[in-house]
């Protein structure tokens, strides 16, 4: 007969990641199935609009790709997962399977920008760049608006509450018109 099915109680812990947060000294973060999953839905709000019809490309299998992951499952997304980023990589990818969201670090977005104007062109699926993980140089943040349009969204977390915190493209748009006035 049929195995029944075993239901994880969402309290339970589903992995420990390592970070050194505020003090250096590096310690583990339970991550219970309740929070992954918190961590996951987080994503499927307005700030994404994450549909059956999106190809998401994470930069990196590590960090936040792991709520990105179930966030795609539960909405019939496609995800394409890196094992280590590649800009030129990256671009011919949205190029060529339509990526119309792609998540990234800081690092990875400065060396996108790095490229140069030639990779702007033949990117009109991309609708998001989702960023965050470090901090981010707001001059670089202007230049990547100038060159990608209002398509960033950075995402803000810690490891026991990730994806918490977000500024949408509109918020992107607002904080950069305060700035030039």
């Amino acid at each position: 007969p049929p195995a029944s099915p075993y239901v994880i109680p969402e309290q339970s812990l589903r992995l420990i990641r390592m970070t050194s947060g505020t003090t250096g000294q590096p310690k583990g973060v339970k991550m219970t199935h309740q929070s992954w999953l918190a961590a996951a839905s987080s994503l499927l709000l307005d700030r994404y609009s994450l549909g059956a019809r999106d190809t998401v490309l994470t930069g990196s299998p590590y960090g936040s790709s792991n709520a990105w992951l179930l966030a795609c499952l539960m909405r019939g997304a496609t995800v394409c997962v890196e094992r280590k980023f590649d800009p030129e990589l990256a671009v011919r990818r949205i190029r060529e399977d339509g990526v119309s969201v792609l998540q990234v670090v800081p690092t990875m977005l400065h060396r996108l920008l790095d490229l140069g104007h030639q990779v702007v062109d033949g990117l009109e699926t991309l609708r998001c760049i989702s960023y965050g993980s470090a901090p981010s140089d707001p001059v670089m943040i202007e230049k990547a608006i100038s060159e990608f349009g209002f398509r960033l969204v950075q995402g803000y977390g810690l490891n026991e509450a990730p994806n918490v915190i977000a500024l949408s493209a509109d918020d992107h748009r607002q904080s950069l018109s305060k700035s030039s006035s």
